[in-house]
């Protein structure tokens, strides 16, 4: 991922020799992933035993970082797809767990940290895979699994605070087990799960997913036809509302922009317009 994006950076900067370089280091790694590390049975990339080569089937969400970086193709990206939305994996009523829900050392009890702890970052990071090829409706619907139940523990577990993971199975906080006692993680924790009621919120619950300053492009992936929207969204040099109700939707900007809503796009002017989505 890191080579795919110095690329394209090289590419902005109009740094041809850069672009090239990454753009084969890219090349590289992406054929050593389909190559070695991809199982076409599981459908899964799994890491691999170094004296064997034999795949070690742990099946975490770290996966989702290789289709982050656009390593699988289309119908790979669908197999991995399936794992986001199958209960005893990543998906159901409490999406992410950092383990599969049929792995042996799972905990679905506690989440012993990382045996089965719903982290906000790796949360973020899948969500952010499955939108790169296009499942904004897998996205949006366990981001607002995964903000139902941070809002839940928030008001119903005291201290009400952001925790530092969450359980695999419950509205409450994540526990370490530490021999036969039971420890709460970290409370106040804003450092990365504050990427779910702000970033999660924003961009795959109400589904403003892509917002490009240097662009002047807004993207929507609007759902449902309820009122809905943001207000006072700023990007660049822009300040906006953007709020629909059914298939009407009202913009007020104090700038021009592209808004694009579900693939189609409208040209905004600065002052208040209505278009009606088609």
């Amino acid at each position: 991922m890191a080579a795919l994006y110095i690329e394209r950076i090289a590419e902005v900067l109009d740094d041809p020799s850069t672009a090239k370089e990454f753009a084969g280091e890219y090349a590289v790694k992406k054929d050593l992933l389909n190559k070695y590390y991809w199982d076409a049975e599981d459908g899964f990339y799994y890491d691999i035993e170094e004296a064997t080569g034999d795949f070690v089937k742990v099946r975490t969400p770290a996966v989702y970082w290789a289709m982050l970086a656009e390593v699988p193709g289309r119908k790979q990206a669908a197999r991995l797809v399936e794992y986001a939305q199958d209960e005893n994996e990543f998906g159901g009523q409490y999406p992410w767990p950092s383990v599969s829900r049929s792995d042996k050392d799972y905990n679905g009890k506690v989440g012993d940290y990382w045996r089965g702890g719903v982290w906000l970052p790796l949360a973020y990071m899948s969500t952010k895979a499955l939108e790169t090829y296009g499942y904004h409706d897998v996205a949006h619907e366990n981001a607002c699994r995964l903000l139902a139940q941070m809002s839940e523990t928030y008001k119903t577990f005291a201290p009400h605070s952001i925790w530092e993971c969450y359980s695999p199975s419950a509205a409450r906080p994540g526990q370490r087990v530490d021999g036969e006692n039971l420890t709460l993680v970290a409370q106040d924790f804003c450092g990365w799960s504050a990427l779910g009621p702000i970033s999660l919120f924003i961009e795959n619950v109400l589904g403003f997913y892509n917002i490009d300053a240097t662009a002047r492009l807004v993207e929507w992936h609007k759902t449902g036809w309820g009122e809905q929207g943001i207000r006072n969204l700023r990007f660049g040099d822009v300040q906006t509302d953007i709020v629909a109700d059914g298939d009407t939707v009202r913009v007020v900007s104090d700038k021009e922009y592209v808004l694009k809503v579900n693939g189609k796009k409208y040209r905004v002017k600065a002052g208040t317009q209505t278009f009606t989505l088609k």
